[in-house]
């Protein structure tokens, strides 16, 4: 027994024990190199994820520069009812700094079909802005200084001095939105919001962040299409992890319906690069806007520029260079102190033609007479044309010529444009004439009448009769025969007749002196007062087939000195039939009858209408209704004497009166 305890303890210590520690060594070693191999694992993946961290930083920050909208320039309702003066509708966009870039018309040109065109006049229109104010409230917004100020209230002082900025009644409104539902919209003044502000309900430090207040906002901003700038205010708490997605999608709706972000965040300063504030920072920035981090002690931004710039509208005008009608490119440049900025270019259509010009009662022939000394009678013949503008585009003429054969006959370079005469002494043979007038305007443009032929007759020296005629005894012995029967039995009679009427009748009751015949008159345009009765002047006769009407005495037959007439307003044409059409030039006040608009193509005057031109009123007297006495005297119809005469004037000359 004891030899194999013996032997057992033996076997034990020699031979049991060394395997255990071979164990015991070994497996220690084992243990430190899988732990330190995971240690470097767990430090490359700590690693990793910290670049990834700042590579999603990085495209954050890189998008949102990328998408900051650039300053702009929009042009719209491009206006060319006064071609060659073309008008439109400026809007600025995101300037670099609206504190200093000015647009008028030293800064900004005009990009016409790529030719470079000064701006000629520019107006400021100011047509408000809508301002929304978003809060998402939470006990950050609650927590206060050692004088007991919250950080909300140190916000919204700051936010209530925007009202220094603003002009009662200018248009501008403004709207409120709290979460979760507390919305008041439709305020015109500032101070109105702050009541609502001050009525919120709420209580902050049981609030828990959300999104709501800012989509409802931005819903209500994309909605408003009164044409106005709008911007939003956010002042907000940290918003939860997982809101990026939505923040993001916010951000696009603000760009397509260009409303401008700034944010108010309320936290800590370590908080800055929490992944919140970096899509809150997208979202402002890539706006156009900004975003402020307040702990409670940074001085508050000045509300006042986010709205610098807003509200404001430009209406530009220039004078174009379009030759020829069709489609054409508009665009603007703006020089800023950044540098240049462009507007897209946008199509515009615009008809230009060249003026249609006839003659007035030209004669198809004409006999001229040649007397013994070589002269001629007529001895010229006066030409009279008509101009209009088909393109309704009325403009001033530098030129109008008279061709004859194929040749330029006469020029006229100055008023009257459109009176010329052709002298038949150099024309000695009879011919046919060929005439045609061509006239061109302040655009370039020439347009010309159809050639008109003229048949001309020049009548040789009538022969005189047989001198031995004259010389004839038998002749004169009865010529003188003659003359002594006419003396005795006609002349002399009828002198005593004479005498004896005189000595019966007294002078008083002799006859009125005949009087030579009035002139005609085609019509007459009585002036009227406001309340359409007749003003004590003499009615204005129309003795012309053709009356130009306007404000220049240089261009028309009858002028106005009427600021609301246009230089060549109307018309006014006797048609073969008698009557008289009325025609308007496309002017802007207009020409009525009877309270109706005359447009283009014109209207037939009846006797008795009401006609307004510019601001002047006439009532219309047709040729029908007019009689002329004796005397010159005017009458219209035998129920209303109208008490005017009328001043003779040659036949075919033009002659301009001017009313004043």
């Amino acid at each position: 027994m004891p030899s194999r305890t013996l032997s057992g303890k033996i076997g034990i210590t020699k031979i049991e024990p060394m395997p255990f520690r071979i164990f015991q060594t070994t497996l220690p070693l084992k243990n430190r190199a899988s732990r330190h191999g995971a240690g470097w694992i767990f430090k490359l993946f700590i690693y990793a994820l910290l670049l990834v961290f700042l590579f999603v930083q990085t495209l954050a920050v890189f998008a949102a520069v990328l998408s900051q909208p650039q300053p702009s320039l929009e042009v719209s309702d491009i206006d060319t009812r006064e071609f060659p003066l073309i008008r439109a509708e400026v809007k600025p966009r995101h300037l670099p700094d609206p504190a200093v870039d000015q647009i008028d018309s030293t800064t900004l040109q005009v990009l016409e079909n790529d030719t470079i065109l000064p701006v000629r006049s520019v107006v400021e229109n100011y047509e408000g802005f809508h301002l929304a104010l978003a809060i998402n409230p939470g006990i950050a917004l609650a927590w206060r200084d050692v004088n007991g100020i919250s950080r909300y209230d140190k916000l919204i002082r700051g936010f209530t001095q925007l009202n220094q900025s603003l002009i009662p009644g200018s248009g501008d409104r403004f709207s409120l939105f709290i979460n979760p539902d507390y919305e008041q919209t439709g305020f015109t003044d500032l101070d109105s919001l702050l009541i609502a502000l001050a009525d919120y309900p709420g209580n902050m430090r049981q609030m828990q962040s959300s999104l709501i207040s800012l989509q409802h906002a931005l819903e209500a901003l994309s909605a408003d299409e009164s044409g106005q700038d709008k911007t939003l205010l956010y002042i907000t708490v940290l918003p939860l992890l997982g809101e990026d997605v939505q923040l993001d999608e916010m951000l696009q709706t603000a760009l397509d319906h260009h409303i401008t972000i700034n944010v108010w965040l309320t936290e800590n300063p370590e908080v800055s690069t929490y992944p919140q504030v970096t899509h809150l920072r997208t979202l402002a920035e890539g706006s156009g806007g900004s975003l402020f981090l307040f702990s409670g002690s940074e001085p508050i931004p000045d509300p006042a520029s986010y709205i610098l710039g807003l509200g404001k509208r430009y209406q530009i005008s220039y004078l174009s260079q379009v030759r020829k009608s069709g489609e054409h490119q508009l665009g603007l440049s703006l020089q800023t102190s950044a540098g240049e900025v462009t507007s897209p270019k946008i199509t515009f259509s615009v008809e230009v033609l060249p003026a249609e010009v006839e003659f007035i009662n030209l004669p198809q022939k004409v006999s001229v007479q040649t007397a013994a000394d070589g002269s001629l009678t007529p001895a010229e013949l006066p030409v009279e044309i008509t101009v209009s503008f088909p393109d309704s585009h009325p403009r001033s003429i530098t030129k109008a010529s008279l061709w004859v054969n194929g040749s330029l006959y006469q020029e006229n370079t100055a008023a009257p444009y459109f009176n010329f005469s052709v002298d038949f002494g150099d024309f000695p043979e009879s011919q046919r004439l060929s005439l045609q007038a061509k006239i061109s305007d302040e655009l370039g443009l020439t347009g010309q009448s159809a050639l008109t032929p003229l048949d001309l007759e020049v009548l040789p020296v009538p022969s005189s009769p047989s001198s031995a005629f004259w010389r004839n005894p038998w002749f004169l012995g009865l010529l003188g025969a003659l003359l002594v029967g006419l003396l005795t039995f006609i002349v002399l009679p009828a002198r005593r007749k004479r005498r004896r009427l005189a000595n019966k009748v007294p002078l008083s009751e002799a006859g009125e002196q005949t009087l030579p015949p009035a002139q005609k008159i085609l019509a007459t345009l009585t002036h009227l007062d406001a309340d359409n009765t007749p003003l004590p002047e003499k009615p204005i006769p129309i003795t012309q087939e053709l009356t130009l009407i306007g404000r220049d005495p240089e261009l028309c037959q009858l002028s106005f000195a009427d600021p609301a007439l246009e230089p060549m307003h109307c018309q006014l044409r006797m048609l073969p039939e008698g009557k008289f059409l009325l025609t308007d030039f496309h002017s802007k006040a207009g020409t009525w009858v009877n309270y109706a608009p005359v447009g283009q193509s014109g209207l037939i005057l009846k006797q008795g209408d009401i006609i307004h031109i510019g601001s002047l009123t006439f009532r219309f007297g047709s040729g029908s209704g007019i009689a002329s006495d004796a005397r010159g005297n005017l009458t219209e119809d035998p129920e209303a004497a109208l008490g005017t005469d009328s001043d003779p004037q040659e036949n075919g000359t033009n002659e301009t009166r001017k009313v004043r």
